[in-house]
């Protein structure tokens, strides 16, 4: 696999790994990590010999190329232009594949996770575009804390303490048509 970011495939690492009954392989350097989390490290090996899935990046890895290398590179914006909406996996040529992966949560997962954690107060990193900061915190103002108390003494004041990161921008995508193919 062709992983652009050294954290942040682990799910899909675990995933892979119960789907082909074999662990995934690592580098040294990210096994090293992994095997701090028991539920990652029984899916990860340092050992390139030992399983046909590998994510070690290919410059530390033991196991010589013989030719019938499938190569799977997970995208996101990829898709947003290049296939269709019910496209997971893309075959690209004979030994290249895209597959459909997203490291950032839905708005349903991210109102899971704050309604978990139950926070006294939301604040966006990014604002869509169309929306303002006070359109994203009353969305999600349903799943904070409601204050038991307005005293001001035990009240955290964090209003100019925070500010977005900035704006989320798009191209526009020019979507392709159903059967059309065009490789990047």
């Amino acid at each position: 696999m062709v992983c652009r970011a050294k954290y942040g495939y682990e799910y899909l690492f675990v995933e892979l790994s119960k789907a082909f009954n074999m662990k995934v392989h690592v580098s040294s350097y990210m096994m090293m990590h992994y095997q701090t989390v028991s539920e990652l490290a029984s899916h990860m090996t340092s050992d390139g010999t030992s399983t046909q899935l590998h994510a070690c990046g290919y410059t530390t890895c033991n196991v010589a190329d013989t030719g019938n290398t499938i190569v799977i590179k997970p995208s996101t914006m990829w898709f947003t232009s290049n296939a269709q909406p019910e496209d997971i996996l893309k075959k690209i040529d004979d030994s290249y594949y895209r597959l459909c992966f997203s490291f950032h949560s839905s708005y349903s997962e991210i109102r899971d996770f704050i309604g978990y954690l139950k926070p006294w107060q939301v604040k966006a990193n990014v604002i869509p575009m169309k929306c303002s900061e006070e359109d994203i915190i009353e969305r999600l103002s349903d799943l904070v804390r409601v204050p038991v108390s307005t005293n001001a003494s035990c009240s955290i004041k964090t209003e100019n303490l925070y500010k977005p990161l900035g704006l989320l921008k798009k191209k526009p995508a020019k979507r392709k048509q159903k059967g059309e193919f065009r490789a990047s």
